[in-house]
């Protein structure tokens, strides 16, 4: 695993232990950073433009995250998550399984449904 691919898994793992509230406060936080950081510093140098590029990955991140847990969210109850080889597994206590391919797009985490 490469150092950029640690730091990524590390942010992943935070934000999945993160509840709703504290994510909402992540996202609020990040985008004022990203504000300040666009006011302040020459995003045409290239290690600033990078340092912005991180800033709006880890946004988006924590965005898709309160996405998915606010969707789950409007299921009445706790569905038990978990991975299942290469695939994201959602089982709801009625007995509904949703299963999901996790893909890397830009940089990006993409849940896609399978549809059986």
């Amino acid at each position: 695993m490469t150092r950029g691919s640690k730091s990524q898994y590390r942010f992943d793992k935070l934000l999945s232990e993160l509840d709703i509230d504290s994510l909402k406060f992540l996202r609020h936080k990040y985008l004022e950073d990203i504000s300040h950081f666009r006011q302040n510093h020459n995003l045409n140098d290239q290690d600033n433009a990078q340092a912005y590029k991180r800033l709006q990955q880890r946004l988006k991140m924590i965005s898709e995250e309160l996405k998915l847990r606010e969707r789950l969210l409007t299921v009445r109850y706790e569905p038990d998550i978990y991975f299942d080889g290469d695939y994201l597994v959602v089982s709801y206590p009625s007995g509904i399984t949703r299963k999901y391919n996790v893909l890397e797009v830009d940089g990006h985490i993409v849940l896609s449904e399978i549809h059986d």
